[in-house]
């Protein structure tokens, strides 16, 4: 894994933009954290980019072992996660990844998604995935979130 950072200004800088864009096609994104930095008219969007390499995606061909990429307490929801999209899925007669791919579903636990507005930010998950299963999700996670929390 590997990090890269950006820095756009909230005045629209075309190229910066682009090449943000450029980025993120031409890798496989792992995670991007962003923080608005305010510093009157320089003030900018700070991004973090945790991705893989070109170089170790060709290596590696294999699926991310989210066990080893999520903290413990993360992963035991994550797997919660993935057999609720696999009850589901088995019920309409759709395949797993039309529900969520492991990678929204593991944003989705990173980012302790409690209702439909959260949900919407998650990369892929659109108005139709949300109106399909937008409600079993989010209230599965409320119950997960709550459960772990009176531990």
């Amino acid at each position: 894994m590997q990090y890269m950072t950006f820095k756009i200004p909230v005045s629209y800088d075309e190229e910066k933009i682009h090449d943000l864009n450029d980025f993120i096609r031409r890798h496989k994104i792992i995670t991007i954290q962003k923080e608005f930095v305010a510093c009157n008219q320089d003030s900018y969007w700070a991004l973090l980019i945790e991705y893989f390499s070109g170089q170790e995606e060709h290596k590696n061909k294999q699926p991310l072992d989210y066990k080893n990429i999520l903290p413990a307490e993360d992963f035991a929801v994550f797997s919660e996660l993935r057999d609720l999209r696999k009850s589901i899925s088995e019920k309409d007669g759709v395949p797993v990844y039309a529900i969520c791919t492991n990678e929204q579903l593991a944003e989705i636990v990173k980012s302790k998604v409690t209702t439909i507005e959260q949900l919407k930010k998650i990369h892929g998950i659109g108005k139709g995935k949300i109106d399909k299963y937008g409600k079993q999700i989010v209230d599965y996670m409320k119950s997960i979130i709550g459960e772990n929390q009176n531990d």
